[in-house]
Parts: C-alpha cells; structure tokens; sequence
C-alpha cells in the first residue's frame, strides 16, 4: 500500500478507530438529556402501539387495585375546652398533658375494655379503630378524634368517650371542666371518598412513570448508533447523509413498491436525501480523481444495498455514466431492483470470477440512461479468496476506462472478511449505518477492519432515520419494506442487506 494513499484518506472525514486510551474514555458513561429523551420520543413512537396496551394495562390494574382494596374511613370528633381556677397559661399547660397522656389514659383506666363490653365486640379482631387527641397550638383546646371504617361504630365511641372521659382528665390533672364546644354529628360520608376521576389520574401517571422507567433503561441498554453526534462520538467519523424511513403514496393493485429514487410513489424527502448525498459524495471523489465507491455496513439489514442502488440512479441522472457491481456473492440482492427482462439472463460477477468470462456478458443496461449494472450471480458460500484474487482487481481497472464511477456494493465488513479481502483495491468507502439498529461495538470492528486497508473514507450515512426530538424521518418504509423486499435475503443475513 503506498503512502501517498494513505494519506489521502485523511480527506473528508478519515476512518480513525480510538487507540486503548481513547477506547477507555469512550466506554464511559455519556449523559446527554437532549439525546436520552430524543431517543426515548423516537422508541415511543416506534413502539406506540405496544406502549398504548401498556398503559391501559397499568391503569386497569390501578383501578382494579384501588377498587378491591378501597375501605371508606369515618371521623368523629369532639373539641373540649379545658377549664381550671388558675390563669389561662395553666390551662393551656393542663390541655397539652391531657393530649400527651391520653393514649395511655384510654387503655390503663380501663375506657377501652369499658367500650368494648358496651359494644359487644373484640378491640383487635372486630374493630379498625384509630383513637387519638391533640390540642391547638398556644390554646387550651383538646380534641378527641375517633376514626373507623364504619361510621356507626366511630360515633358510638365518641359519645362513650365524651361520657367517661371528663371524669379520667380529673383523676390525671386535678379539678378540671371539661365543656364541648363542637363535635360531628351523625357520619354519612366517609372521609377518603372514592373517586374514578382521582383513580384514573392517578392510574394514568402511573402508566406513564412505567413507560418512561422501562423506555429508559431500554434506550440505556441498547449501545447503538443513534445520531450523527453518535458517529463522531464513538467511531471518530463523519456523517455525510442522513436518509430518513419513508412511505409509499397509495399503492395501486398487484403494484410491488421497489424503494427507488426512480418510483414515482417514493416520497420526496427520501430522493431530495439521496441527492444530497451524492453531491457530497460527488465532490470529494472529484477532488481525489477517484471512480471506484465501496458501500458497505457492518451488519445485515443495514439497508446498504439500496444505498448503493440510489446512489448509482441519483449519478446517473446527473449525466455520468454509472456501473453498479453486486459484490455481495453471498447474498447478492441487487437484482431485486430490476426486472426479469432488463436483466436479460445475464451472467453475474460470480460467473466472471469463477470463469474467467468476459465482462461484455455480465453488464446488462436496465433501461435507465447511463447506468449499467453487474449482478451477484451464483450465490457463493466462501468468496473471500475468489474477490481477493486478481481477477477482481484486472476488472476494476478495466471498467474504469468506461465509465465515471463504479458502485461496489460489499457484504458487510463486520461479520464477514469479503470486503476487507477487497478493500485496499477500491478507492473509497461509503459506510452504512442504520438507526438505532447498529450495535456501537460492531460498527467499530467494521470501521477497523476497514481502517487497515487505507482506504479513502467518504464518512458514514445514517439510514432508516426516524423522526424524533432533533432529527426527522418520513414516513414507514423502514418497519415495512423488508416484508416485500427480502424475505430470501433473511435465510444468509437477515431481513435486509
């Protein structure tokens, strides 16, 4: 590898991967308010459904809870005054020991056993009874509090209470008067009325301190890429593109939607992202008077095949004439971007590596001006010797004298050695992350593996962006298009390429 290509990487943003120091650091805890609660918005959203059931379930046991385990409770109260021959601050002083003293006073003169024989009842067994007294502050007020879960009951202590009570306060404190001076009548309503409205409300903050707690450790738990300060955060690159989920306009019958700048029924904002990612793209591999454009991601399902696809349509349209090569000779994919007759039963690279065939065999032109495409071929179980050979590098250098640029779409870097077997005889490198999908770890091995070749990194782009606290998406496609598009692919990587 010469050093005037390694240097040249350093254009753009360079695949540095962080030495064991700088690895260190990374593994730390990263708090950042904004981008925790934009990942939980986005989580939310993405699994709103499964958080709708949620939330009904946690208020329905709230309120299921809260109804079976309701018991109404019942006050009854009586305020004395408490009067003696001395000045006001004595009496004041003789309230506040009644108070202290009255717990004690209530069992040891025997006025509990004396109600309990009047009412024909166990103290402990039958009765939920709360006896207390207090006084109000810098006064010689005391009240007697009874409450119970049954109103009957509480108001028939009281009054036994009131009855009996004067004459225990005389045997504590001396000459004393003790003159009511308000007291509750018959109880009909309970003190802690039950309330759906209040039972709801608060089922439903409960519903929502639930969601939040578990969206938060999920969001904690994941590791994944999840925004463009993500990339630069931990893989020390830049991200050149963001391509958002989309949706297709109403599909017509038997239509079979095909996630192409060319189809009418993508939405705009996804071909406006793909032009903006082949302008930046276009203009560091002008600089560098560089063809040759490796796209490749760390994992399956990434989304790296129809990157690749768009961007070779996006050149094209601009007037550049465009090959587009199927590499992935494990899963090649790229042929479900055409038809059965723009392909014309062409051989694939596969056929040309294997047999050394002629390269004028494979190309087929699928009737889009200016590009032409070379599929995968015959699926091969172990390619990385077959890519590695030179017969890769003598067809490379043969199609650069025809055409403008060369899309190279690779298997993924992380998890197979295909690519970086070819790595260092391409001239730069388009990596694929998708959102929220790719593991922190994984797209560090991939950028490694990828870094020891020297290759020219063009940065990252961030596909299947959804919408969120501070970045967009627009639309479905993401959580849908794998069900039409990749259901063979899912059999070697996953669901999607």
């Amino acid at each position: 590898m010469s050093q005037r290509r390694i240097e040249k990487r350093q254009v753009g943003q360079t695949m540095q991967i962080y030495d064991n120091e700088t690895k260190t650091n990374d593994t730390q805890e990263y708090i950042d308010i904004v981008k925790v609660l934009d990942e939980i918005w986005t989580e939310f959203l993405r699994h709103l459904g499964s958080i709708t059931i949620l939330f009904f379930l946690v208020v329905i046991l709230v309120c299921s809870y809260s109804w079976f385990g309701y018991e109404p409770m019942y006050e009854a109260y009586s305020t004395f005054v408490v009067s003696s021959n001395q000045t006001t601050e004595a009496d004041i002083a003789l309230a506040a020991r009644l108070a202290n003293s009255f717990e004690h006073a209530f069992t040891d003169s025997g006025l509990r056993d004396k109600i309990v024989d009047e009412l024909r009842m166990d103290w402990e067994d039958d009765f939920k009874v709360d006896v207390s007294a207090t006084t109000l502050e810098d006064t010689n007020f005391i009240t007697i509090t009874v409450n119970s879960d049954d109103g009957i009951i509480a108001q028939t202590i009281l009054e036994l209470i009131e009855e009996n009570y004067p004459d225990i306060a005389k045997q504590i404190v001396g000459n004393i008067t003790l003159t009511s001076i308000d007291a509750t009548g018959i109880l009909t309503e309970p003190t802690n009325p039950f309330s759906w409205i209040t039972i709801i409300l608060q089922g439903s903050l409960a519903g929502l301190v639930v969601i939040v707690v578990i969206l938060y450790i999920y969001v904690s738990n994941k590791k994944t890429i999840h925004s463009a300060g993500d990339i630069k955060r931990h893989l020390n690159a830049s991200c050149i593109g963001t391509v958002p989920i989309t949706s297709f306009k109403k599909r017509k019958k038997n239509a079979d939607p095909l996630l192409v700048i060319t189809n009418d029924r993508v939405q705009q904002s996804y071909k406006e992202a793909i032009h903006t990612l082949r302008i930046r793209i276009e203009r560091v591999m002008e600089k560098e008077e560089k063809k040759v454009i490796l796209v490749t991601s760390s994992l399956p399902n990434e989304g790296k095949s129809t990157i690749a696809v768009n961007l070779a349509l996006s050149i094209a349209s601009r007037g550049k004439k465009v090959l587009l090569i199927d590499g992935d000779l494990r899963a090649p994919s790229v042929y479900k971007y055409f038809t059965k007759e723009q392909m014309k039963k062409k051989k694939g690279l596969s056929d040309i590596l294997l047999n050394n065939g002629s390269i004028k065999d494979a190309v087929f032109s699928p009737s889009i001006q200016n590009l032409d495409v070379i599929l995968g071929g015959e699926r091969i179980e172990d390619p990385s010797e077959i890519l590695a050979g030179e017969q890769l590098h003598l067809l490379l250098e043969e199609v650069k004298k025809s055409y403008d640029y060369i899309i190279f779409d690779s298997s993924p870097a992380a998890m197979l050695s295909d690519t970086t077997a070819i790595a260092g005889i391409m001239d730069a490198v388009l990596f694929v992350i998708r959102q929220d999908y790719t593991k922190i770890q994984y797209a560090q091995e991939g950028l490694a593996l990828l870094n020891e070749s020297g290759i020219l990194s063009l940065g990252c782009v961030m596909n299947y962006a959804e919408a969120g606290l501070n970045h967009y998406g627009y639309g479905y496609y993401g959580s849908r298009y794998s069900k039409y598009r990749y259901s063979k692919y899912e059999r070697y990587y996953g669901k999607d390429n």
